[in-house]
């Protein structure tokens, strides 16, 4: 089972007396097989979900270097625009979208829909042309990714605005 998102350690671990509610935790299934991952970008939350800290792996943001092998492995070179740019135009890129994964894979899925008319850096241009711009490539809804969840609309923006409010 995947718990993705458990953010809010109230959300598990307060009662709503006044409408009847349990503690969302005692829900989660115990069982002596299978198991449950929790993302959380909350440590306290992650910790009184797992139980303790030793059961807590933090994950840190992906750097430029992991970022452009996402990128490069889904947008082949001769697909980039010219070879000699592509690289400045790749690393660009990646860093406009603060190394997200999920906005990597977004926007190399969006420039491999529109090839040949489409490059990284005519990615990039209109990427940098304005937030509302931003927002529009970001949400691509025409993706062609398999594994992408189609019922998670704007995951990229979402998750944004997630952590702005978080960081709030």
């Amino acid at each position: 089972m995947v718990l993705d998102n458990a953010d809010d350690n109230g959300v598990f671990f307060h009662a709503n007396k006044s409408n009847g509610r349990e503690l969302l935790a005692t829900l989660l299934p115990q069982a002596e097989y299978g198991s449950i991952l929790v993302t959380s970008r909350n440590s306290l939350a992650a910790r009184n979900l797992v139980g303790s800290d030793s059961d807590v792996i933090e994950v840190q943001p992906m750097n430029e270097e992991e970022s452009l092998a996402l990128l490069r492995a889904r947008i082949s070179p001769s697909q980039s625009g010219n070879p000699g740019e592509s690289d400045e135009h790749e690393i660009a890129l990646v860093q406009a979208v603060e190394y997200i994964p999920l906005a990597i894979t977004q926007a190399a899925a969006y420039i491999i829909n529109r090839l040949p008319l489409l490059s990284v850096s005519t990615y990039l241009h209109l990427f940098h042309e304005s937030e509302s711009r931003q927002t529009k490539l970001l949400q691509n809804q025409d993706s062609t990714d398999l594994r992408r969840d189609y019922s998670s609309q704007y995951a990229v923006i979402t998750t944004w605005q997630i952590s702005f409010k978080q960081i709030r």
